[in-house]
């Protein structure tokens, strides 16, 4: 008898009821996701807070509509980081061309980032954040030294003494000039 009724419930549920699921999430992919996504753009004209700091912004843009179909979802954007104070500073980088997906290649997971969309995430992460940090010598297990130090600052181990311990501050005013090489998929800045 359980199995009886057992039946008639998949019967049911893989009929009317899982083609009305089915309905409802197309209908909604197709019609609600996209409408709200279209107004949430409108009043934001393309531009969002950066949650990691304060006045960091990113306008972006989509050239094509985003597409989902069975096996894959893609989309292109062009980023524009930027400090919301001091305005939008465009990178020398020419924006690409850049495929939703790349056909002729089997992975599951594609992704493309442009270096105008890195430059300018690197360009105003100084700008927003403070990028700096001290390296203390008591705080290291093989200290730095001004022997070590040297070649870098030539005369302090002299001055000094090659195995006076060193306290050295660094603080990032600027990264610039990513690169992206696509013919051996090598990256520097």
């Amino acid at each position: 008898m359980l199995t009886d009724f057992a039946s008639l419930f998949e019967i049911f549920f893989k009929g009317p009821i899982a083609d009305g699921l089915e309905s409802a999430i197309k209908a909604t992919l197709t019609t609600v996701v996209p409408l709200g996504t279209n107004l949430a753009i409108g009043k934001l004209d393309g531009v969002v807070p950066f949650p990691l700091a304060k006045y960091w912004m990113i306008d972006w843009q989509t050239a094509e509509a985003f597409q989902i179909t069975d096996t894959w979802v893609g989309g292109g954007f062009r980023g524009l980081f930027f400090q919301q104070l001091l305005g939008r500073e465009i990178p020398a980088d020419v924006v690409p061309n850049m495929p939703s997906k790349d056909t002729s290649r089997p992975e599951k997971f594609q992704n493309w980032l442009s270096s105008y969309t890195v430059n300018s995430f690197f360009n105003s992460f100084t700008e927003v954040l403070d990028p700096s940090i001290w390296i203390r010598a008591d705080k290291i297990k093989n200290a730095i030294t001004c022997g070590k130090l040297n070649t870098l600052l030539p005369g302090i181990a002299e001055a000094y003494g090659a195995n006076q311990p060193v306290d050295v501050w660094i603080h990032l005013h600027k990264i610039e000039d990513f690169q992206v090489f696509e013919k051996n998929s090598e990256m520097k800045a």
